[in-house]
């Protein structure tokens, strides 16, 4: 009986860890896709990450849900595509006002480090100080690069 267990135990974590990277997969290939519509001219693309997790807007507060998608920066721009919801954010690399290195973001945390980046939205009612949040593969490296295009 022990044996059965362990092996049941064994093929249902097997199980998820496959869902779990069919997922992701998943998630790569359709955000490869958006990218690929939204940015005309691939040799603009400075950084990009297909598997980004977006943690929020700050101006909407805690109760928002994370998102999957892909994360693109080019010369002129920030360029998130969410999954689902299918959403974009374009951030202006000129209305970028800082960036930074967190472990949370709107009462969300996070094991690892974070990508910080806030800036001047334009809304309905003038322009608003916003930031955002995003766990990618190298927030070090989109920081830098980042700030290279804001001091160019």
């Amino acid at each position: 009986m022990f044996l059965i267990w362990i092996v049941a135990s064994l093929g249902a974590g097997l199980a998820g860890l496959l869902s779990i990277s069919l997922l992701m997969k998943w998630i790569r290939s359709a955000a490869l896709r958006r990218i690929n519509a939204a940015v005309p001219n691939p040799e603009s693309i400075v950084l990009l990450d297909t598997g980004a997790n977006f943690y929020g807007l700050q101006s909407l507060g805690a109760a928002q849900l994370r998102g999957n998608g892909g994360l693109v920066l080019t010369s002129d721009q920030l360029l998130f595509l969410m999954l689902i919801p299918q959403r974009d954010f374009r951030i202006p690399i000129s209305a970028v006002t800082g960036t930074g290195l967190v472990t949370s973001h709107c009462g969300k945390t996070s094991f690892r480090t974070l990508l910080q980046v806030s800036w001047h939205s334009e809304t309905t009612t003038g322009v608003q100080p916003e930031t955002g949040a995003w766990l990618v593969q190298d927030p070090k490296q989109w920081q830098r690069e980042i700030e290279k295009l804001r001091h160019a």
